[in-house]
C-alpha cells in the first residue's frame, strides 16, 4: 500500500499519459499535495467520536495505538460541524516536528542516551511506548490525507473529501493543488519544491 515514486518530468508525464488512456473518454483533474515523512495511522470515528487509532502493521493487521493516539493534540476526541458523518475512517502521518525532533535528540545527547536516527524512527518508536503518558510529553503532530470506510453526506469529489476534514475538525495536509493539465501540475510540483524547506516537517 505504497505509493510508487516519478522522479522526473519524463515519468511524471508518462504516468499520467497512462491514466488518461486508463480513464479513456473522462476528464481528469489532479490532487497534488505534500508526502509527509511520518508513521501512516488510521483513525475511525463513529457517532463523531473517536473509536480507535491503529498503524498500518504489515498492511493488513495494524498495531492498536488508540490510548496513544488520543493523546495528540491535533487529534481530535470528538468532531465538530452540522454534517458530522456517522463513521468515518481517516487516515494520515503521525509525524515529528522538525524543531521537536532536534529538541529531543538535544536532551537525549545532553542525558548520555542514543539520539534517534531520524523523525520517522522517533515517531514509531514514541507511538508504541506503552504509556499513554510519556507520549503526550513528545510533540507529535498528525495530518490526514486519506479515506477509508465512510457512511455521511455524499462526498461527490476529493474537494468534497478535503472540505469534509475541515468542517469536522481534523487537521489536514495544506497546502493542495488542484490540476487539469501536465503544465498546471509541474506547476504545482515547482511550487512545492520552493516551499518544502519552510515546513515543520520532512
Amino acid at each position: 500500500f505504497s505509493l510508487d515514486n516519478v522522479v522526473s518530468a519524463d515519468e511524471l508525464a508518462d504516468w499520467k499519459a497512462r491514466v488518461q488512456r486508463m480513464l479513456a473518454g473522462e476528464q481528469v483533474s489532479w490532487l497534488c499535495e505534500l508526502k509527509i515523512d511520518g508513521l501512516v495511522v488510521d483513525l475511525v470515528y463513529r457517532g463523531g467520536r473517536l473509536a480507535s487509532g491503529a498503524t498500518r502493521g504489515d498492511g493488513r493487521v495494524g498495531e492498536d495505538i488508540t490510548g496513544n493516539i488520543a493523546t495528540l493534540g491535533d487529534v481530535p476526541r470528538t468532531l465538530t460541524g452540522e454534517a458530522v458523518p456517522e463513521l468515518v475512517e481517516v487516515r494520515g502521518e503521525v509525524f515529528f516536528p522538525i524543531e521537536g525532533f532536534a529538541d529531543l535528540n538535544a536532551r537525549l545527547v545532553q542525558e548520555g542516551k542514543a539520539p534517534f536516527a531520524n523523525p520517522r524512527n522517533a515517531t514509531a518508536g514514541t507511538l508504541k511506548q506503552l504509556d499513554p503518558r510519556q507520549v503526550a510529553a513528545r510533540p507529535l503532530a498528525f495530518l490526514a490525507h486519506g479515506l477509508g470506510a465512510y457512511e455521511g453526506p455524499e462526498l461527490k469529489d476529493v474537494k468534497d473529501f478535503w472540505d469534509m476534514l475541515r468542517h469536522c475538525g481534523i487537521p489536514c495536509n495544506d497546502p493542495v493543488y488542484y490540476t487539469d493539465s501536465l503544465e498546471s501540475t509541474r506547476q504545482a510540483v515547482r511550487d512545492i519544491d520552493r516551499l518544502r524547506h519552510t515546513l515543520p516537517y520532512g
